[in-house]
């Protein structure tokens, strides 16, 4: 793992990142139930929570795979990481910024100090 260059503090300097560029979201987590008759899947989501991160949105970008262009992350998020230590987010829980719903495709923790989450566009 890198280490911070000293006289460097994360957490204070993320807070200050957060405080100046912040915007609340709403999150909603997903709830997945597998039956146990059909094997069927079925997703809900949970409660709207509120959720202070920095939101960017990036420039369209395409990876060529098997199935063709496939489109890469639509936005990403920086969420402090003791805002969600203790239920981080997981995939295909839901983002909603200004209207536009998008979904975590991936959730890196960054020096116990932010998430980096991938967003990609739902509606």
């Amino acid at each position: 793992m890198a280490t911070l260059p000293k006289g460097v503090n994360l957490q204070k300097h993320f807070s200050k990142i957060l405080n100046d560029w912040g915007v609340n979201v709403t999150l909603n987590r997903i709830n997945s139930a597998t039956s146990n008759i059909s094997g069927d899947l079925s997703d809900s989501y949970g409660e709207d929570e509120t959720l202070k991160v920095v939101f960017l949105k990036r420039n369209q970008q395409f990876v060529f795979g098997r199935e063709g262009l496939i489109e890469q992350g639509d936005a990403y998020i920086l969420v402090k990481y003791s805002d969600v230590s203790s239920d981080p987010l997981e995939k295909h829980d839901r983002i909603t910024n200004n209207g536009e719903v998008f979904e975590v495709e991936t959730s890196i923790i960054r020096f116990d100090s932010f998430y980096y989450v991938v967003l990609y566009k739902v509606n």
